[in-house]
């Protein structure tokens, strides 16, 4: 998930027991929005940066939150959770970049394994000028994360497979009956 994107990813893995779902094997999270309260120092200090801020980030909790309330809300600021592999990225110049670290740091505290890049002199959509060396840098961070994972979480191979994700060939898995990955059988 990115920025928004993040919260909704951490707020899947936040429910995957409430809706009996099986356990997401990893989330990546690039400079997630995690904290409705607005509360640390970056968002007081990235009040007008580029392409995203605190004042855009303000106005997107209003809307975002406009008709819910109590335990709804602490479900949509996914500050506190279970869960699985996670990698998280931040940008130095961004409102949210406070809030990446600290959800790193409470999700290591709950004994999740977090991979938290911390890219410098980098603002939120950073990676958007996707022919830069940081952003191709990161990308290839948050690649190597991926295989990672998916390496050690794929089954032997059992009876039936669905397909799974499919963005490259060699990315390409299939997704067991349990919700794992499998391997990709060529023809």
């Amino acid at each position: 998930g990115d920025s928004s994107g993040g919260a909704i990813a951490a707020a899947i893995c936040n429910a995957y027991e409430k809706v009996a779902l099986p356990i997401p094997c990893a989330q990546m999270l690039i400079y997630p929005v995690t904290d409705a309260s607005m509360s640390t120092k970056s968002i007081k200090l990235y009040s007008d940066t580029p392409l995203w801020n605190s004042q855009n980030n303000k106005k997107m909790w209003e809307f975002y939150l406009k008709n819910v309330t109590g335990e709804n809300i602490r479900n949509a600021s996914p500050m506190q959770i279970k869960l699985p592999d996670t990698y998280i990225e931040t940008a130095e110049y961004d409102c949210l970049h406070d809030e990446g670290i600290l959800y790193a740091e409470r999700l290591m505290e709950a004994g999740a394994k977090v991979e938290l890049n911390d890219t410098k002199g980098t603002i939120h959509g950073y990676d958007s000028a996707i022919k830069t060396q940081i952003a191709q840098n990161n990308i290839e961070k948050r690649i190597l994360f991926l295989k990672n994972v998916l390496a050690t979480e794929i089954d032997p191979m059992p009876a039936s497979y669905e397909m799974g994700i499919s963005h490259t060939e060699s990315e390409r898995c299939f997704l067991t009956e349990s919700g794992n990955c499998g391997p990709l059988l060529e023809a």
